[in-house]
């Protein structure tokens, strides 16, 4: 990185520093703006922090008979419940109706209109912003599209999306035992080996140190050794019950 380059003053000698990162600093800020920054007359993309509840607010509804459709919303009632419209089919199906809050999800598209905006220049202003192809295009639309097309699957569908994840996570784990070996600089069949030791070890022995896990031992295995013979004498008591039952019903 070089500020005379930014500045463009490459041949003009010396440059304070002062104004070369005021360059570079809109330099940078011109080149890296994301598309929330972005708006046209007709669509308002505000950044997190200016996500209002507000008239002209495109939002999706997260509850109730109409879940996940998309509304606008065009004037208030009172604290808790606003006005919304789908704009005669051009957001969703929805008529103009009085909705809670807590069913809204706002979004980061906005459309400048007044309160209590005709349903008719609603739809003319939707069409013109093509909102509903840029909230598509969004990480919300997106995800909103997986949710719904995730709940349309069925039985066997669902079952091929759990044996698909299974797949996924089975090849990012072979993926990462390898990295973790190159650096433990060991193959991968003893980091699997000493993870399955780690695994045989009873919990509390892979924390503490010293006498008390010399005597925590031996204690686990005089249990471990009582349980053995005990299921030995229970199999032992079973397969004689057997016997006499099959001897009886040979006679």
């Amino acid at each position: 990185f070089c500020p005379s380059t930014v500045c463009g003053t490459e041949n003009s000698g010396f440059v304070s520093l002062s104004h070369c990162l005021i360059a570079a600093r809109s330099c940078l800020q011109s080149k890296i703006m994301s598309d929330e920054e972005k708006s046209s007359s007709t669509l308002m993309i505000d950044t997190v922090e200016n996500r209002m509840v507000e008239p002209g607010r495109i939002c999706l509804i997260v509850y109730g008979e109409n879940y996940r459709k998309l509304v606008c919303i065009v004037d208030f009632i009172d604290r808790t419940r606003v006005l919304v419209d789908g704009a005669f089919g051009s957001l969703s199906g929805i008529k103009r109706r009085s909705m809670p809050l807590r069913w809204l999800q706002v979004t980061k598209f906005r459309i400048p209109i007044e309160r209590t905006t005709l349903t008719k220049e609603l739809a003319e202003l939707v069409k013109a912003s093509d909102v509903v192809a840029e909230y598509n295009k969004s990480e919300m639309g997106r995800r909103n599209n997986c949710i719904q097309r995730k709940e349309a699957l069925n039985d066997f569908g669902r079952f091929k999306l759990y044996f698909t994840k299974g797949q996924f996570k089975k090849a990012v784990y072979r993926e990462l035992t390898k990295l973790r070996a190159a650096e433990k600089k060991i193959s991968v069949k003893q980091l699997v080996e000493q993870k399955r030791k780690r695994l045989e070890t009873h919990p509390i022995l892979r924390r503490v140190v010293g006498k008390y896990k010399r005597t925590y031992t031996s204690r686990l295995y005089k249990k471990q050794k009582q349980r053995k013979t005990r299921l030995r004498r229970v199999g032992r008591a079973r397969y004689a019950q057997q016997r006499k039952q099959q001897q009886q019903q040979s006679q």
